[in-house]
């Protein structure tokens, strides 16, 4: 067992984070589309690009025009159907979509998609846990104890995204009324990314908005550089090429339980 596996856990009881989700489903892409005001926009989402998430601002009369009814499960797989859920893709997505799964309710939509594979789960199982999806931003995690093998590197780094989603979103986002939340929903789906990429027994805190402690247990010292440039081709498949401009910052390695809690928890 790794040393953050061990070391860190989340008081979730009777709650589950939207990344939890679509890891336990094993989903490729998927999103929950909130109600602002009149129209539905992305909150949180996996998989999906930036270019998606700013595509994803739709109306209420679209979503009543195309799901006849409320709290049903929907899977469509036939082209003429997806055809009018394409305007929420980006040029990237448009043609590799096959299939989408959708659950719609008064102020929140679930959306399922793949490219090719109709869905293994059961519906009524998996819309139980949507019911349980917290926002994850509630949850602190508790570090318990701390366990560092003699050989194990523990490198300590600070990304931050900020400047540069900001950058994206003022060149492409066309409605400046839901900025707020399109900015949010990209720093979402950034912290969603990471955590996939760096998975137990590495970890990823976030620090601020879109800027993350990341944590890395290895054996061997990994160069800056070569961090840098896996974060950098991460992320561009969230913001393009805004991500060569993000910022990481080697704050060394920790050698002691009091030194890793420095750093998780500085600010």
């Amino acid at each position: 067992m790794g040393l953050l596996e061990k070391s860190l856990k989340f008081s979730a009881q009777g709650v589950l984070s939207f990344f939890d989700f679509t890891q336990k489903y094993s989903l490729s892409y998927s999103a929950i589309l909130t109600k602002k005001n009149n129209s539905f926009i992305i909150t949180d989402s996996y998989g999906f690009d930036g270019d998606t998430i700013l595509s994803s601002v739709s109306t209420q009369d679209f979503w009543d025009g195309t799901i006849v009814q409320k709290n049903k499960f929907y899977i469509f797989d036939e082209p003429n159907i997806l055809r009018p859920f394409m305007q929420l893709l980006s040029d990237n997505l448009i043609n590799k979509i096959k299939l989408i799964c959708i659950y719609y309710t008064d102020d929140k939509i679930l959306l399922i998609m793949d490219e090719n594979s109709r869905p293994d789960f059961a519906s009524d199982k998996l819309i139980e846990d949507f019911n349980l999806i917290v926002n994850e931003g509630s949850k602190t995690p508790a570090i318990l104890n701390f366990t560092k093998n003699n050989d194990d590197f523990i490198s300590l780094f600070r990304l931050s995204a900020e400047k540069s989603v900001e950058a994206y979103i003022n060149k492409n986002l066309k409605n400046q009324e839901f900025k707020d939340v399109i900015t949010q929903s990209i720093n979402d789906a950034i912290y969603n990314k990471l955590r996939m990429h760096f998975s137990k027994p590495d970890y990823i805190f976030r620090y601020n908005k879109c800027s993350f402690n990341l944590v890395i247990v290895s054996k061997t010292q990994i160069p800056y550089d070569l961090i840098k440039k896996h974060l950098e081709q991460s992320l561009k498949e969230i913001i393009s090429f805004y991500s060569e401009s993000i910022d990481l910052s080697d704050y060394g390695h920790a050698g002691s339980y009091q030194e890793l809690i420095e750093f998780i928890q500085a600010r």
